[in-house]
């Protein structure tokens, strides 16, 4: 009862009498009293007033039983709560789970034998899936395609993971190149990337390589040219241009002066990003991520209709998970 009280001062705009609470429960006043001041004891600090009744004024820093129970608006999942203080193991507790649909339906039950499936996990200890509620989902997917330069410690390495790509990619002469993740405050010699590396390590293509902080890029000649940069170089507001002593672009695109090269990159099509979604989910799905929550509009390599139309038709036909449209945000939970 007291978990009920909880949940009814919580949602109170002002105090609930004692006799309301008599009347609600079917208890007498001593009652309620006593279930009071065991919320009292825990930590909750409940105002008394004579002619008004209770008020919530603050809750204690704890997750108490009585906490989870008032908090949970569940139809199905959770109805039981098994709360220990301190506990040496959940496996002690949770010997048996009784699963249908991916569903954990029943802890510790008694299912005669031969109406389920045994399986034996060994003492493996079981997790639901895992909600991730910020993620850039698209974005990590496109990065998986383009040019890995986390972790280099020199333009020498930038230059040869460069070479590979193209090699292992087929990449032909003309078609743009990205990149991203570099840091040069991690190279054995830091040293900033210029247009004129980028010109030596993919000669026959446009190419930006992106900072891993995503506010700063380095362009060779080509993109800056292809951009319409290079010869005439805008004055710009929220970003910059870096030239050298000779007024000549350095290929160092800072914040949005960044998207003047990105706003003319080829986009991928709706069908390259369902491919991407149904690709990399696995990814997720390898560390336990059931569901996620995505803002994939920042995305500068695909156009908004394309990202929405793909996530869209993969839900009517199937072939991955729900999806729940949030006014911002995707919701998507993965099979």
């Amino acid at each position: 009862m007291k978990e009920e009280i909880l949940r009814l001062l919580r949602s109170a705009d002002g105090y609930i009498s004692g006799q309301e609470l008599c009347n609600r429960f079917g208890v007498s006043r001593t009652a309620v009293w006593k279930a009071i001041n065991q919320l009292k004891e825990a930590g909750y600090e409940i105002e008394a007033q004579q002619n008004k009744g209770y008020r919530l004024m603050a809750a204690p820093d704890l997750m108490t039983e009585a906490e989870i129970k008032s908090l949970m608006h569940t139809d199905w999942v959770a109805k039981e709560v098994l709360y220990f203080d301190t506990i040496d193991s959940t496996n002690t507790k949770a010997q048996e789970l009784l699963v249908e649909d991916g569903r954990i339906l029943d802890v510790n039950c008694d299912v005669p034998a031969g109406e389920c499936q045994v399986v034996d996990l060994h003492g493996k200890t079981v997790l639901p899936g895992f909600h991730d509620s910020h993620e850039h989902f698209l974005c990590y997917a496109t990065d998986k395609e383009k040019i890995n330069f986390f972790g280099i410690r020199s333009l020498e390495e930038m230059a040869e993971r460069t070479r590979r790509y193209i090699a292992d990619r087929g990449i032909k002469k003309g078609e743009w190149i990205q990149g991203g993740g570099w840091n040069e405050n991690e190279f054995d010699v830091p040293v900033l990337p210029s247009r004129q590396d980028l010109d030596k390590f993919c000669p026959d293509n446009p190419a930006i390589f992106t900072r891993t902080c995503c506010s700063v890029a380095v362009a060779n000649t080509a993109a800056l040219k292809a951009a319409g940069i290079f010869d005439d170089i805008p004055t710009l507001q929220d970003g910059h241009i870096v030239v050298d002593e000779n007024g000549v672009p350095t290929g160092m695109l800072h914040e949005r002066a960044r998207h003047l090269v990105y706003d003319i990159l080829t986009k991928y099509t709706k069908e390259q990003l369902k491919q991407f979604i149904l690709d990399y989910q696995k990814d997720l799905l390898s560390t336990g991520l059931t569901t996620v929550q995505t803002d994939d509009f920042k995305l500068w390599d695909a156009t908004i209709d394309d990202i929405l139309a793909a996530y869209e038709e993969l839900d009517k036909y199937g072939g991955y998970y729900s999806l729940e449209y949030l006014p911002v945000l995707w919701r998507q939970t993965f099979a």
